[in-house]
């Protein structure tokens, strides 16, 4: 048996924030205590699967709508045509949804969509109505 079949499954409990913009991705790694869930946020262009345990090991995605240079409809749709990936729950970010968009994100893969700036108490309320509550307290 190799290591990797020896291993067992790590939980799945973090999630993982791809945004943009510096500021906005302090902001949600300072979420960690209010969605009781470790939070890594990564910049679009170092968003990098097979490179990230962090990555690998997410519970979920909050994906940016638009990710500069970098489109998110490619993102999610890469996320669920890969089978690690297939089974994570993946949220739109938008500062300004309309139906046209949510549709389409939601035509394209994702779970559910979310407010952008972020809000911890909307964040998890999203996360939950996707199937993903907060974790039990230890």
């Amino acid at each position: 048996m190799s290591d990797e079949e020896e291993q067992e499954p790590t939980e799945r409990t973090s999630l993982v924030f791809v945004d943009p913009d510096g500021a906005s991705r302090s902001a949600a790694e300072g979420l960690e205590e209010a969605l009781a869930r470790p939070v890594f946020a990564v910049d679009p262009s170092e968003f990098k699967p097979a490179d990230s345990e962090e990555i690998q090991n997410a519970a979920a995605f909050v994906l940016c709508w638009d990710l500069g240079f970098r489109c998110a409809a490619d993102l999610v749709e890469g996320l669920r045509a890969d089978a690690a990936y297939a089974d994570r729950k993946i949220l739109i970010a938008m500062e300004a949804p309309t139906r046209r968009l949510v549709l389409l994100a939601m035509e394209l893969g994702a779970d559910g969509v979310c407010l952008r700036p972020w809000d911890g108490d909307a964040l998890a309320a999203a996360l939950e109505r996707v199937g993903l509550p907060r974790p039990a307290a230890a």
